[in-house]
């Protein structure tokens, strides 16, 4: 309405009163991206740092047997020297890393820069040593595994004890736990969790003999703390090819109520382009719809306004 359409250098230009930009940010390019309409809207309003958010996550492979594999668990964001971020729910291996919407829940907030804090108290001293032997300098980042995050280390140290006790001792450990966990992690899992575990506790040692019940049951309860914490290298998000959604946007604080720019008269933003950003679960499509409906009376009132004086001079 109220539209004027100019011709400048094969460029539609459109000047009108009010003008809603509620384009999609950098995620999904192929389908759609709104780069260019961020780069003007950048000349004008300050932006928080952007990223992709909604992402799967690029980490060393515990074993390529394991992509395809669905499991649900705790995952675990550290940097050093303290921040520590967690996520539970489906993760899905992958032969890049590590999918499933608790990796991308937390590719989101890795993105806006949260930060539980306590990851020196969360790690087993053994697995802190093993990441700072890795890690060159602060900032430098892990995923860790709690893979039994519905039971305490308690309740399955209790689960597994008439097990450890009927077995055959003297006896090698790598043997031992392969009886012990099966059936209660995957086969493929389980064997590359033996693997890393023997890698950080044993340096690799091909064979471990235990002499006793008690002995097993110590190296057992030390296996249960390790799959609390079980570590793969941090690489970083997949890029926005694959994000459902941007993190970051102009900041909240350049719109008022009604989502209209503190900046532009008449300019109302609304949906992605803005610094808010939701978990899975249809939360970011809930926020475009909450835009919308606070900006679109806005502009209605204005409408009616403007028809109505115009009717009062004539």
């Amino acid at each position: 309405r109220d539209a004027e359409e100019t011709e400048r250098d094969e460029t539609l230009w459109i000047r009108t009163r009010y003008l809603v930009i509620a384009s999609a940010g950098l995620a999904a390019e192929d389908l759609g991206s709104g780069r260019k309409i961020l780069k003007k809207l950048a000349r004008s309003h300050r932006f928080s740092h952007v990223a992709p958010g909604l992402v799967a996550l690029r980490c060393q492979s515990l074993s390529p047997r394991l992509s395809g594999l669905r499991v649900r668990a705790r995952l675990h964001y550290g940097a050093l020297p303290n921040l520590h971020l967690s996520e539970r729910g489906e993760i899905l291996f992958c032969d890049y890393g590590i999918s499933g919407i608790a990796a991308m829940d937390l590719s989101s907030r890795i993105a806006s820069g949260d930060d539980e804090g306590g990851l020196q108290s969360y790690l087993e001293p053994r697995v802190l040593q093993y990441c700072r032997q890795r890690m060159n300098s602060d900032g430098e980042a892990f995923l860790f595994l709690e893979l039994f995050p519905d039971s305490s280390r308690a309740e399955l140290c209790a689960l597994l004890r008439p097990r450890i006790y009927d077995a055959t001792v003297p006896c090698g450990l790598r043997e031992s736990l392969g009886y012990l966990f099966s059936g209660i992690l995957d086969q493929s899992l389980l064997e590359a969790c033996i693997d890393r575990f023997f890698e950080i506790y044993y340096a690799k040692a091909g064979s471990v003999r235990l002499q006793s019940h008690s002995d097993l049951d110590v190296a057992v309860e030390q296996f249960i703390r390790f799959l609390s914490c079980l570590p793969m290298e941090y690489e970083g998000v997949r890029d926005y090819r694959y994000a459902q959604i941007m993190v970051g946007g102009v900041l909240l604080s350049e719109i008022d109520d009604c989502f209209e720019s503190r900046v532009q008269s008449g300019l109302f933003l609304g949906g992605e382009i803005l610094d808010m950003q939701g978990r899975c679960g249809g939360f970011n499509l809930q926020w475009m719809l909450i835009s919308a409906s606070h900006l679109a009376p806005k502009i209605a009132q204005r409408l009616a306004s403007s028809a109505d004086a115009v009717d009062k001079k004539t």
